[in-house]
């Protein structure tokens, strides 16, 4: 196992942004970090950036077990390591960079006509080391790439986690859940995506000894790959795409890869996620956990402005502040369940809509709340193709000549329009901007219902990249949207969670987790899993009149509500079916969820219990979200059918010599007490009140190192 380099007293700083740093010592080489991470780089003889060190600073714990494979790139046909055998070296760089610092390595083939970076990114005060590569043609032609740099580590063995994916199937483990495993030597675990990012799993990992974690994964949402394979007491991780090739006739930036240091809780990886999240992909831009009614459930495509008027008159009687109409506002079909006729004509139904949907945000607006619509822009209805000022069947995506696999081209209803098309994009920003402009909403729902990796010519894709492409030009379509429309909010939907990761983040600000979004415990268990990787606040889900009015059912109203507190409150119903003892117990939650908002938007998660699952009986589940700019934690916990009649919790990650206020919700108390007493003793929660659910903050009050010092 390899030493960690200790940064000595007569290291020369070379930049530095916050607590973020790079440093180069006397034997020439580089570390970037900061007080949680430090990952130092050495340059070989022949010139290639190696990684020799991954450790916390102060630690003895070695991350790194050897050196690895120097890092190649594959191109016109050869593969070259970065290294003077097969460039020429240019030099290493270093600069602030956001609110981080950056150390580029810098390579040219002149045969080749391509230069490299080779860049590794740090932020002040987030334990993560960001990393991607650049490939840019040095002239007027296009480089030829045979597979996209991966970001390649050989890491110290310990237990290996990962998170499934909206589509798995129940019996390997259901949606977002948490898997771990210890590998046999030589055995490998492989996850990843061929389509959209979060189907099967989501692009995360972590790694667990004794007493710290690394983790890791990518941003990106399409295609992916993270292997992990052991190797005695190494394990080999490997993060990237797909074998593929494409081309590229401007600068080409690899998705970014990250890699990352805490302990061994989750809640460690957690709130490091948190700040890299926010620094890395935000820059900064903070959560707005809105209370939202949404009109699909209550309603389908079944809407018009009359009860919509009606609607939002009775959301904004209950504290409502973000009205989303949902699929519908257009010319569709009888069906209210069908969405999909009359999608990509981009225009409202007057005749059910006489005032317009402007008149609709309007008034919204001038009840207190916002108001969001839903859009799905890569995909449209085969009816409306080839029409004037619709979208050309040119821009269609195929896969061996279908539009869909499960139909033929006479039968296909819709078609997914492939984003790598130049002219389909600029369509698309054209119909989102004239909607925006007219209608002036401040919530865009951006669905994507169905997929195909396209391998149609003419996109401006070869075979195998369509997926690439498509995905590439999707983030910029809403880095686009961004630019234009700095406040706008945009929801990242599709089909529930299937491209639910991290850096979607950089334009979206919401993300649907799961069409499923009953029953409670499912709703739960979905935010118990996902808040490991995603910042609680984005995580979006409904409450149903349905399911605390059902005869049969095990959920009350408040145990409804407050299983969707963790993350974004979303509700849907019909306001008329609400009867006035549910109305004045949906303002009560709602009005709690609002008091505990400003800790949530901060906050990252950690479960106290097992991550809870569909049909659990005789037990409870607990999380903990805590705001640690503040000190303030929620404790979220529930009691499922047959559980005892109390629990005792005990929260992780209180500063010990603090007194902290209990404050129960539902009123109540207990004596304040020292973090250190909470996290050894624990709180006593007791199955009272009427309700299954409880939440209980714990707000610092005093600092008892310092009142005995005076």
């Amino acid at each position: 196992m390899l030493l960690a380099t200790a940064v000595r007293s007569d290291d020369t700083r070379l930049v530095d942004n916050g607590d973020a740093y790079v440093d180069r010592a006397d034997d020439g080489s580089f570390t970037i970090g900061n007080p949680g991470i430090a990952f130092t780089l050495t340059l070989t003889r022949d010139r290639t950036l190696m990684p020799v060190s991954l450790t916390a600073p102060g630690s003895d714990e070695e991350w790194l077990a050897s050196s690895g494979a120097p890092p190649t790139v594959s191109l016109a046909g050869t593969t070259r390591t970065l290294s003077t055998q097969g460039f020429t070296f240019e030099g290493v760089t270093t600069a602030q960079y956001g609110s981080g610092v950056e150390l580029v390595a810098r390579y040219r083939a002149a045969d080749l006509h391509v230069s490299v970076e080779r860049h590794y990114v740090c932020y002040a005060g987030a334990p993560v080391i960001e990393s991607w590569t650049t490939l840019a043609p040095t002239d007027s032609r296009a480089i030829d790439i045979d597979q996209l740099p991966r970001l390649d580590l050989t890491m110290a063995n310990g237990r290996i986690h990962w998170l499934t994916g909206l589509q798995t199937a129940d019996d390997a483990g259901g949606s977002f859940t948490l898997q771990s495993t210890a590998l046999d030597d030589g055995a490998s675990v492989n996850i990843g995506a061929t389509g959209r990012a979060t189907e099967q799993a989501v692009p995360w990992f972590q790694v667990i000894r004794q007493k710290a974690a690394v983790f890791g994964g990518l941003l990106w949402p399409g295609s992916w790959q993270i292997a992990l394979t052991r190797h005695g007491d190494s394990l080999a991780a490997s993060v990237g795409l797909p074998a593929f090739s494409t081309s590229a006739a401007a600068p080409l930036e690899t998705p970014h890869a990250y890699i990352g240091l805490s302990d061994a809780t989750t809640r460690r990886a957690s709130e490091a996620m948190r700040a890299f999240v926010m620094a890395a992909v935000r820059q900064g831009r903070p959560y707005q956990p809105l209370v939202t009614y949404n009109t699909w459930f209550a309603y389908g495509t079944a809407i018009d402005e009359a009860s919509m008027r009606s609607e939002i008159d009775s959301a904004a009687d209950l504290g409502i502040e973000l009205f989303v109409v949902d699929a519908g506002w257009y010319v569709s079909g009888s069906d209210p369940s069908d969405f999909t006729t009359g999608i990509g004509v981009w225009e409202e139904d007057t005749d059910r809509f006489p005032s317009g949907l402007r008149a609709l945000s309007d008034f919204a607006h001038e009840r207190g709340m916002k108001f969001g619509l839903w859009v799905e822009p890569e995909r449209v209805d085969m009816h409306t193709v080839g029409k004037p000022g619709l979208a050309r069947e040119r821009w269609l995506a195929m896969s061996n000549g279908r539009y869909s696999p499960g139909s033929t081209n006479k039968t296909a209803p819709a078609a997914q329009i492939c984003l790598a098309s130049p002219e389909a994009r600029d369509w698309i920003l054209e119909r989102l901007t004239r909607l925006i402009d007219d209608v002036n909403p401040d919530y865009l729902k951006w669905d994507n219902n169905t997929w195909v990796n396209c391998d149609r010519s003419g996109h401006g894709h070869g075979a195998g990249d369509g997926n690439f492409a498509h995905n590439r030009a999707l983030l910029d379509i809403l880095a686009e949207l961004r630019q234009r429309y700095p406040d706008l909010l945009i929801e990242n939907c599709s089909g529930g969670g299937n491209r639910l990761e991290p850096g979607m983040l950089a334009s979206t600000d919401s993300a649907w987790m799961d069409d499923r979004t009953f029953t409670s415990p499912h709703v739960r268990h979905n935010l118990e899993g996902l808040s490991v990787v995603m910042p609680p606040p984005v995580l979006l889900s409904f409450v149903f009149d349905g399911e605390w009015q059902d005869p049969e059912g095990a959920t009350d109203l408040t145990t409804s509500f407050r299983s969707r507190m963790p993350g974004m409150l979303g509700t849907t119903w019909r306001g008329a079916d609400l009867s006035e003892n549910d109305r004045a117990g949906i303002r009560r939650e709602i009005d709690i969820y609002k008091d505990i908002r400003d800790t949530l938007s901060g906050a990252s998660a950690t479960l106290l219990t097992p991550q809870v699952g569909d049909d659990d009986q005789g037990r409870w589940d607990v999380l903990q979200e805590t705001d640690f700019a503040s000190g303030t934690s929620l404790i979220f916990a529930y009691q499922n059918a047959g559980g005892s009649d109390h629990i005792t919790v005990r929260p992780q990650g209180l500063r010990p010599e603090t007194r902290y206020e209990i404050l129960p919700v539902d009123g109540g108390g207990f004596e304040p007490t020292s973090g250190a007493d909470l996290t050894a003793n624990g709180i006593r929660i007791d199955a009272a009140g009427g309700t299954r659910a409880h939440i209980i903050e714990l707000r610092p009050s005093l600092d008892l190192s310092s009142s005995s010092s005076r």
